[in-house]
This record gives structure tokens, C-alpha cells and sequence, in this order.
């Protein structure tokens, strides 16, 4: 994969639209562990915007239609171009070892507090205020205060601080497309400012197209030749003699996810998204033949739609069945237990697994992300949001096919480039295969429903009816479905002595799509969502399947239904919280990065206590020093070249000022306020931090200890600038 180089040669500002409470008004873009990163989606609107330059200085290379195959267009028109995040280099070993030291319960206290977000991110990074002049005087009320990243690497004194960003081609080779790669490369050489503020001083950056990292290149994290081998497809999988088979497999949200539609209640990602991903990679190495249309088009192959993995189990949407009493604050089972009367509150937006006695229900994790649109000449950009699922979840989903498509289906899942939802070429929509994918037969389950009791059918899918061409989504048409399927009686008669009502819950939305191919919106159509309850009372003992497939578009995981009897419904009756997996495995880090950003967060901790430190102590010793000797000292500090020098000049005051016998010589008062906060005869790193927590971590890094001990001359003078002012500056 290729790499930009992006050096910073200012301060940066890479807004990301939101703020940070009352302390700041416009913040920088910052990943979960604090560390700053440059949005894809900014930096490729940036090079967008300079190859339209380009265009208009005569480059030959910047015409329309190499900018709209290299950038994409409108109408949801994808470029060749796939640029992700830049981030800092060894920014995944920073992150990981950040995070695990968070949640580490017996790590150091000191070190958990320095290895904080908020901690992390004013490592590389400060706040400035500004406010609107006017003639002179500030106007009230336009006080504004912005983060801004560090022109220079806090981890390499003197360094500028520099992001790499991978890019890729989405399809095609370099030769086929080199004119759009040329026109790349000049847009990088003619980007020279970006982010907020870029003709105020700030976002001066130098960008290298094709740069390659010194030193030695690792993937941290590659497979080895082992793992290779578990993704390879094997027919000793095929063992069962069923013909039917189902492939489960689990991806990994390595970046946020944006799909359409998407919002707090509904979070999964649609087995149409995840149909086009797999056809695009198929269609790459084949063409539309039979195997094609069997795989993707006339439902041989049956693909499910990706939900979130809740205690290693693909979940589904939570039945509506289960509610949230309010007054109680507890979750119930109200089709195992009589809530009548009780305020509920239903579980949307959550997916929920079955244990042994009960569910466990969970929620995805979404944030809102804010952007401009692309600015068109007399228009201005116009702001807008979007919900995305965060990064780092674990995200499941089946596929159900024959068992002589086994081996089509396998490649396509382990080789193809998971991208899902929008932006897949920038900033979002980034997934990988976690784990190998499993096979196992698809022989039917049965249950026996003994005579009068009641039957509950689950969606554990949206579900789309039609009759004739015409879409049917009453609820006496659904029912009559089900029940038609089932063989059971559409009218749901309740028993005289029921202690409980059985009624049906069903909720409706509008589902829709994209074919990126034809550039046209799919139709909107009424949908009964997952979750949805329909009860039924068997009128004699009967088998029924488990799981049962009806309705339109079954290909595309649509109408999903899973049967339980009331029996198995009253023994699930612990509801429990749970949270969405994300990645336990386990990859190497970069020990020599990591120690460095160790040793910068702890000197970041060292300096705030010794300014600590050395605030208490001028504060307690102002009365030892006049103004003059304040001043005097000032002058000894900065011309001393060591603390063995600046010892030497204090030894050059007279003892002959004393103004009285009784009094202590000025020479005796300095030196013993300066060997008071740095050391009696040489410095000491524990005297000039105080005796605080971060002691112990000092005296065992050396690293540190040297560097807080070259500080000494700024925090003497810090001390006596505390100490004039303590005095009134008289």
C-alpha cells in the first residue's frame, strides 16, 4: 500500500466540527486514546480542491474527467481514489498500549492518569483563545477558544511532527491509470495549507506523494503464514451430508461505519450493503455468469444482514416482548410475566442474544460526525451531520448456500475488501475479517407446540409482504401469512383463564438502498422491522421449524422468523446488560515507540508537579527575599550557564549588607531559598518535584530525571516571578 507523507510546517488545526464542554470551542480531531489524526475526508477534499486550481492554471492532467475518476462525483459517482485516516506513525502500537494500560485495574495510578485521552492529547496539542477587534477594542462576547496540534513532535525534540496516510486503488491497475495518478501527485505537491485558520498562520504542511517510512518497515499485527493457511477454504469443512450448509463469520469495524439510515435504533448493517461489497469483489476477478446471478441475484444464496456480536453469539433485534419497567427499573419478560399496568418502555435500538435462562440485550455504539459539503463556485459550504457506529466493534452475519457453492462463497468473504455503507473511499467504512469463518449444516430444528399453547413468532429480521405485485403490510396480512406458513390459526382466541394478555407487538419503518452501479435510488418500501411479535395458539399438538425464511427479498436477509413456545418463554427470564464485543487479540507493539511516548506523558506529569511545587514553596518562603534580591537573583539565573555557576554567582554577594547583626546576610537568604527548591549542593530531581506520587516514577527513569533536571533554571525563575508578585511587585 502506498503512503503521503504529511509534515507539519505550522500549527494545525483539523476541525472536527464539535467542542470540548465550556474549555474549548473548536476541537481538533483526536482517536478514543487522544492520539490526533487528519480526517481522510479533509485531506482528499483538500487535494480535490487543488487539482480544480490546477485546472484553471492550464495543468493538462487536471481535466474534468481524470478529476471525477480520481475523486468521484456527484450522484454517489466513487473515485479510484482510497485514502484513509493519516494518522501518527506507530499510531496503533501508541493506541493499544494506551488502552490497555486504561483498562488495566492494578496498573500505577500515576501512569493510568497520565495515559488519559485528555492527558494524551495535550501532549501534542494546546489551547489559544482569540476574540473579534473592533477599532481597537474587543468585542464582547466573541472571546472563542480553539485546540490547536503542535507544529513539533513532542515524542523528537525539534522534530516536526509528521502523519502518514495509506492510499490505495479501488480498482484497476497503476498503468491503466497513471494520467490520474500523475494528476495525484500534483495535487500533493500543490497543497501546501489546510484546516481551520490556513490563511491566519495555521495548516502550513508539506505533502510527499509515495513516501516511505526509514528504518524498518513491520506490519504490526500481519498474518503469518499459519493464519494464512486457517483462511484457506478446505473441503474436509463439507463433512456433513446435508446439502445445505450456512457460513458464519465475524468483521471488525476498523473504522466508523456510516450507512444510510442509520441512527440510534437502527444499527446494523443490511445484507444489501454487504450483497454489493461481495458482488464487487466477485465481479473484479469474473463476470456476471451463472455462478453470479446464483450467488447474488435469484436467491439460491442467502445472505444476512451483519449485527453486532454480543458474548461471541450473532445477535438479533431484542423482542419486543422485552420491555423496560420504569418504576422498577428492571427489565421484564412481559410474555413470561404479567406486566399489565406497569409503565414499559420498549428496547429500540438494542440487539439482544439468547442465554440458558434468559437474553442478554446490548447496544451498538454511534456518534454523530460533522462535515461540509464540497463548496461549488457562488455557493457556500453547508454543514451537515451524520451517525456513525463507532470503530473497534465485532459484527457478525451467516450465509446460507449449497453446498457446491461453499468454496465461491468462502473466497469472496476472507479476499474481498470489506467496505460497507458511505465514504467508502475516505475517512469511513473500513472492515476486516475477525476470525476465520465456521461451516456448519443447515438441518432444520423442529419444536412440538402441545395443544392450546400459545406460539410466538419472532422477527429476527425486517420483513417486506406483497400479493400480487402490491405490498401488504397490515397487520391481519402478516398474520395470515405466518399462520399459513405455520399451519396455525390466524385468529389468536385467548383461554378464559389466561393470567396475561397475548397480544401482538410490531413496530414499521421505511427501508431503501442504492445501486451504485446504476447511479438510482432503490424504492422505498414499508417494512415490518426486526423485533416484531406476532402470538398464535396452536389448536393441537404440531411440529413446527424453528426458523423459517418469508416475504420478498429473502436473499437479501429479509424475513427471518424464529418460532418459541410459551414453555421455552418462561424460562427466559434473566435479562441482563451487556456491551458489544470488540477485538481480544492480542498484537505486538512497538516497545521503542511506546517507551518514548511513555517517558513524554511522564515528564508531561513531572513538569506539572514541579510547577506545583514550586508555586507552594515560593508562596511560603515570599517573605525571606525583598524586591532587590528578586531581581538580582533574576539577573544570577539567566546568566548562569549550570546550577554549580549560579551557586559561584551567589557566593559573589557581599556579606556586608546586613542591616543589622540580627538579621541573616542576603547571601545566606538567597542561597537557601534557591538550595531549598533545587538542592543543597547539586540538583535533585525529588527537590525540585516535591514529595509527590510521581517521585517513584522518576527516580527509576533516568531518561526523565535528566530531562526535568535541565528544567531547573524555568522553574527558579518561575519561583521568584510567584514570589515578586507575591509581594505586590513593590
Amino acid at each position: 500500500m502506498k503512503k503521503l507523507r504529511i509534515t507539519l510546517r505550522s500549527d494545525l488545526c483539523a476541525g472536527s466540527g464539535e467542542s470540548f464542554g465550556n474549555s474549548v470551542d473548536t476541537d481538533i480531531c483526536i482517536s478514543d486514546a487522544g492520539l490526533p489524526y487528519i480526517p481522510a475526508r479533509r485531506l482528499k477534499g483538500c487535494l480535490r480542491a487543488e487539482a480544480v486550481q490546477l485546472k484553471k492554471y492550464g495543468s493538462k492532467l487536471a481535466t474534468d474527467e481524470n478529476i471525477q475518476r480520481l475523486f468521484g462525483g456527484k450522484n454517489g459517482f466513487e473515485g479510484i481514489l482510497v485514502l484513509e485516516n493519516a494518522v501518527l506513525d506507530g499510531a496503533e502500537s501508541m493506541e493499544r498500549w494506551l488502552k490497555s494500560v486504561n483498562a488495566d485495574p492494578s496498573a500505577e495510578p500515576i501512569l493510568k492518569d497520565t495515559a488519559r485521552p485528555g492527558s494524551v492529547a495535550s501532549l501534542f496539542s494546546y489551547v489559544r483563545g482569540q476574540t473579534k477587534m473592533q477599532k481597537g477594542v474587543p468585542v464582547d462576547g466573541t472571546l472563542r477558544y480553539t485546540r490547536v496540534l503542535n507544529h513539533y513532535d513532542p515524542l523528537h525534540v525539534g522534530e516536526e511532527l509528521v502523519f502518514w496516510a495509506d492510499f490505495s486503488l479501488k480498482k484497476g491497475s497503476e498503468d491503466e491509470f497513471s494520467d490520474e495518478l500523475n494528476l495525484l501527485k500534483q495535487c500533493c505537491m500543490a497543497l501546501r495549507h489546510i484546516g481551520l485558520s490556513r490563511n491566519r498562520g495555521l495548516g502550513n504542511i508539506k505533502v510527499v506523494y509515495d513516501a516511505k517510512k526509514t528504518g524498518e518497515e513491520t506490519v504490526v499485527g500481519e498474518m503469518s503464514e499459519n493464519e494464512q493457511d486457517a483462511y484457506q477454504f478446505n473441503e474436509g469443512q463439507l463433512k456433513d451430508k446435508s446439502e445445505m450448509i450456512c457460513i458464519t463469520y465475524h468483521i471488525h469495524l476498523d473504522a466508523p461505519v456510516t450507512l444510510p439510515g442509520c441512527s440510534e435504533l437502527i444499527s446494523e448493517i443490511p445484507a444489501r450493503s454487504v450483497i454489493g461489497c461481495m458482488s464487487t469483489e466477485y465481479l473484479r476477478n469474473g463476470s456476471a455468469d451463472e455462478i453470479f446471478s446464483k450467488l447474488f441475484l435469484d436467491g439460491t444464496v442467502q445472505w444476512s444482514s451483519l449485527t453486532p456480536v454480543i458474548s461471541g453469539k450473532i445477535s438479533a433485534p431484542t423482542p419486543l416482548f422485552l420491555v423496560n419497567l420504569k418504576n422498577e427499573k428492571r427489565y421484564a419478560n412481559c410474555a413470561g410475566e404479567e406486566v399489565r399496568g406497569k409503565k414499559q418502555k420498549t428496547l429500540e435500538g438494542t440487539y439482544a442474544v439468547e442465554t440458558k435462562d434468559g437474553y442478554t440485550i446490548a447496544k451498538a455504539n454511534s456518534h454523530t460526525v460533522y462535515h461540509h459539503t464540497v463548496r461549488v463556485e457562488g455557493q457556500d459550504g453547508m454543514l451537515y451531520m451524520q451517525q456513525s457506529l463507532d470503530a473497534g466493534m465485532i459484527y457478525g452475519g451467516t450465509v446460507t448456500l449449497p453446498k457446491y457453492l461453499a468454496e465461491n462463497v468462502w473466497n469472496i468473504i476472507v479476499k474481498a475488501p470489506l467496505r460497507f455503507g458511505r465514504s467508502r473511499t475516505a475517512q469511513y467504512a473500513a472492515c476486516s475479517i475477525a476470525g476465520v469463518p465456521k461451516i456448519s449444516s443447515c438441518a432444520m430444528e423442529e419444536i412440538i407446540a402441545e395443544t392450546g399453547e400459545p406460539i410466538y413468532v419472532v422477527l429476527q429480521s425486517d420483513l417486506i409482504l406483497s400479493d400480487s405485485g402490491v405490498f401488504a403490510m397490515d397487520n391481519a396480512s402478516v398474520r395470515d401469512k405466518i399462520a399459513m406458513e405455520l399451519g396455525l390459526n390466524p385468529v389468536c382466541e385467548v383461554p378464559a383463564d389466561s393470567v396475561r394478555s397475548l397480544t401482538d407487538r410490531t413496530k414499521y419503518h421505511v427501508v431503501s438502498g442504492y445501486h451504485s452501479m446504476w447511479q438510482l435510488q432503490k424504492p422505498q418500501l414499508l417494512s415490518l422491522q426486526g423485533g416484531s411479535v406476532f402470538c398464535f395458539i396452536s389448536q393441537e399438538r404440531k411440529t413446527l421449524p424453528r426458523t423459517f425464511r418469508i416475504g420478498e427479498f429473502k436473499q437479501e436477509g429479509f424475513g427471518v422468523c424464529h418460532v418459541l413456545k410459551q414453555s421455552e418463554i418462561n424460562k427466559l427470564q434473566y435479562i441482563s446488560k451487556g456491551s458489544v464485543d470488540r477485538l481480544n487479540e492480542i498484537k505486538g507493539t512497538d516497545k521503542i515507540l511506546v517507551n518514548e511516548l511513555r517517558n513524554a506523558l511522564l515528564m508531561t506529569a513531572a513538569r506539572h508537579a514541579a510547577e506545583n511545587h514550586a508555586l507552594q514553596y515560593a508562596k511560603s518562603h515570599a517573605d525571606e527575599l525583598e524586591t532587590g534580591l528578586i531581581g538580582r537573583l533574576r539577573l544570577m539565573t539567566d546568566e548562569a550557564e549550570n546550577y554549580e555557576d549560579l551557586l559561584n554567582h551567589i557566593e559573589s554577594i557581599k556579606d556586608s549588607d546586613e542591616s543589622s547583626e540580627t538579621e541573616v546576610s542576603r547571601k545566606l537568604r538567597v542561597k537557601q531559598f534557591v538550595q531549598g527548591l533545587c538542592g543543597l549542593y547539586r540538583l535533585e530531581a525529588d527537590r525540585l518535584i516535591g514529595n509527590c506520587e510521581i517521585s517513584n516514577e522518576i527516580g527509576n527513569n533516568k531518561v526523565v530525571q535528566r530531562k526535568i533536571l535541565g528544567e531547573w533554571k524555568s522553574l527558579l525563575l518561575f519561583a521568584l516571578h510567584i514570589v515578586y508578585y507575591e509581594k505586590g511587585g513593590q
